[in-house]
């Protein structure tokens, strides 16, 4: 078969070039999954055995896609294309003994690993409210990819002591960790060097794929197993390296290149995308200093300008994308040849609200939607049980969410009385158990909380008497998913009429409902959704990058620690993806964890060339109503003279909540204050009995 008929010049050159170290910088899609399988089927047609080819790559989906293709191109095929953490498992089945544990180890998954560090507290009778199982679990994966992390000494000396019980426990039975398979590989070569030269010798052409990915172990082991030979084939584009909170280390492609001194070839014509949204990406790049200099160019015409929109508000952002949608499906674009990209997952709530509320069908890709998230239906619970203590269900899904050692036989036979007739507080009152009166009073103290304060502070109490901050240390998506709740509830609280109270029951009847139309989408003509990281890998005709406002893209934490540049990368990956249209949006006024933020346009938006852009400029005015607004409703509650003294507060007074602590008054209105306490910022009703003025 003609193995050149479909590659350019540079492709080709790559392809033939088999001898010695090789860096092949392949810009988005430039075609280098292509390239790859091109290259091991002309090594295997110049008279390479193909099972002395190894080509590793990241992920099993990847692995499968190449060997297909490679299938497809010849009669046979031995050659060896897998994950990194397949081969090292291969390895190590053969020679896991040389290093004291049997071949047939165990592979711990990560609930296997957390176990083994509760082992651990248990035997070193530690409490788990000063160190976290899933905390040191982190340490301990740090270490074993190449990055340790910074601790004081006190602690650094508790962590290090858990590192040597933790991996004399997974020793003790026998098995491994999946960081351990690459790490214990590179220690066998280390100290076999007979292993390392059978490996080397057996893998005479080794190719990687995504080698901006790679971590520092993954380096190590690459360049152990290449060092002989050097016919080292490596494939990546710094520009994408978007993983470094997975220890991906970019840096490594400069270590190869000092090390292995490779011919450089660039892949830098692409098949995707139009050229005005490639000369977009190719001058947003451009900022990074730190990188191997390249300039995309497309095969396609110019197509249409990025376009940039303005947005007063969230809800005008919102109405401006299902506008662009219904109109560019009038036109003959499915639904499926769009997706909407953020940088933060909490924002998928107002997307989501929006798509629903129009009847568009949408999936989240890599994830549950919003209401679906665990931390989620866990906080609904939470409040239904405030409305209605004898909610089954939600008392089975919270009881004990944080743990509170309930067993599961007591759950049971609560839940065998419900079933028998009794209610769940006579079911409770039945079985007499200490541990179940403590939630259930816990729930009424929450009650008693609720009715002293409005609706808006819900969440945050219940993440304060709840220690949500610290039980989500470690996964502060979910816990930003939650403080997104803050926002469902003020906007309840504009939709809702009555008491505090009422307003929460009547959003609890509207999410059910929700649920039950996001049910309906039953369709593989979806728009889909996701953040940047999770559209790495894929294309779409028409994108949506949202939310592009300096402090949520870049990230907060990005700006202050000065690490914009992966930030940028994230950015361009995401404009990357877009294949005919790409449309940025972003809001002056955003509601985000129940506060309005005002923002700045994304440093990014100004760094792109303004004459890949249509910038309209042109804030859209709307009257968009939050999806939960009560249709009946006709006018705002009027409030008299009872229900706030306008002469009691002024701004700048110090107050005093007995839930929240001392506070200074920074806005006001008719009804409200807005009052900056230590934890953040919230609203008080003026006349709440929680609330005092410090003379």
């Amino acid at each position: 078969m003609d193995l050149f008929k479909n590659l350019n010049e540079n492709q080709i050159k790559a392809v033939k070039e088999i001898y010695g170290p090789v860096i092949v910088v392949a810009g988005a899609g430039s075609g280098k999954t292509r390239v790859l399988t091109h290259r091991l089927c002309y090594l295997v047609e110049q008279g390479v055995d193909s099972s002395n080819i190894l080509a590793v790559t990241f992920t099993n989906k990847a692995a499968k896609e190449m060997n297909e293709r490679v299938e497809k191109m010849l009669d046979h095929n031995s050659s060896t294309i897998m994950t990194f953490h397949s081969l090292c498992a291969r390895i190590l089945r053969k020679d896991a003994h040389l290093l004291g544990y049997k071949n047939d180890f165990e592979i711990f998954d990560d609930e296997d690993a957390n176990k083994a560090v509760k082992k651990i507290f248990d035997d070193l009778q530690l409490n788990n409210t000063v160190y976290k199982p899933k905390e040191v679990r982190n340490y301990i994966s740090k270490i074993k990819n190449g990055k340790k992390p910074l601790l004081e000494p006190r602690k650094q000396a508790d962590y290090d002591l858990f590192y040597e019980k933790y991996n004399e426990r997974l020793k003790l039975e026998n098995a491994m960790d999946f960081d351990d398979l690459l790490l214990k590989v590179v220690e066998l070569f280390h100290q076999y060097p007979d292993v390392l030269d059978y490996y080397q010798r057996k893998f005479l052409y080794i190719m990687v794929d995504e080698f901006q990915d790679t971590n520092t172990i993954q380096y190590e082991l690459i360049e152990l197993l290449a060092d002989r030979f050097k016919n080292i084939f490596v494939v990546g584009d710094g520009d994408q390296s978007i993983y470094s909170f997975r220890n991906a280390n970019v840096g490594n492609i400069k270590e190869f290149i000092h090390h292995f001194k490779p011919t450089q070839i660039v892949l830098d014509i692409n098949y995707r995308s139009k050229s005005n949204i490639l000369n977009a990406a190719n001058s947003l790049i451009d900022h990074n200093h730190d990188r191997i200099k390249k300039n995309l160019k497309s095969i396609q015409d110019a197509g249409d300008l990025v376009e940039l929109k303005e947005c007063d508000t969230t809800q005008s952002e919102m109405m401006y994308i299902k506008n662009k949608i219904l109109y560019l499906h009038s036109n003959g674009y499915n639904y499926n040849e769009m997706a909407i990209f953020y940088r933060v997952n909490a924002l998928s709530r107002n997307v989501e609200d929006m798509l629903l509320k129009c009847g568009i069908p949408y999936r989240v890709f890599g994830g549950m939607s919003f209401f679906s998230r665990k931390e989620i239906k866990d906080m609904i619970a939470y409040l239904k049980l405030v409305i209605n203590l004898d909610n089954l269900w939600a008392f089975k899904r919270v009881v004990n969410e944080p743990k509170r050692g309930i067993g599961t036989t007591t759950i049971e036979k609560i839940d065998e009385l419900v079933e028998s007739g009794f209610s769940l507080n006579e079911a409770i009152n039945k079985i007499s158990n200490k541990k179940v009166f403590d939630f259930v009073n816990f729930i009424k103290s929450l009650k008693r909380e609720f009715e002293n304060t409005c609706i808006t502070n819900y969440i945050d109490i219940l993440i304060n008497k709840l220690n949500l901050e610290e039980y989500y240390k470690d996964d502060p998506d979910r816990l930003d998913n939650i403080k997104e709740l803050n926002s469902v509830l003020a906007e309840a609280d504009e939709a809702y009429e009555g008491t505090d109270l009422e307003k929460l029951e009547e959003l609890l009847k509207y999410l059910a409902l929700r649920t039950d139309e996001e049910n309906k989408f039953d369709t593989d003509n979806y728009v889909s959704l996701m953040s940047f990281h999770q559209a790495k890998g894929l294309e779409f005709p028409v994108v949506f990058m949202m939310a592009l406002e300096d402090e949520i893209f870049p990230s907060m934490q990005a700006i202050m620690e000065g690490d914009i540049e992966e930030e940028r990368r994230i950015a361009y990956v995401g404009i990357t993806r877009a294949k005919e249209k790409l449309f940025l949006s972003y809001a002056r006024n955003r509601m985000l964890y129940g506060k309005t933020i005002y923002s700045r346009p994304s440093r990014f938006i100004k760094e792109i060339d303004t004459k890949f852009l249509n910038d309209l400029n042109k804030p859209l005015k709307t009257s968009f109503k939050p999806l939960f607004t009560n249709e009946k409703k006709e006018e705002k509650k009027l409030y008299t003279e009872a229900d706030y003294n306008n002469d009691t507060y002024q701004l700048g007074d110090k107050v005093n909540h007995k839930i929240f602590g001392d506070g200074v008054i920074v806005g006001m209105d008719d009804r409200m204050l807005t009052i900056a306490f230590k934890e953040g910022i919230k609203k008080v009703l003026k006349n709440h009995p929680t609330l005092s003025k410090i003379e």
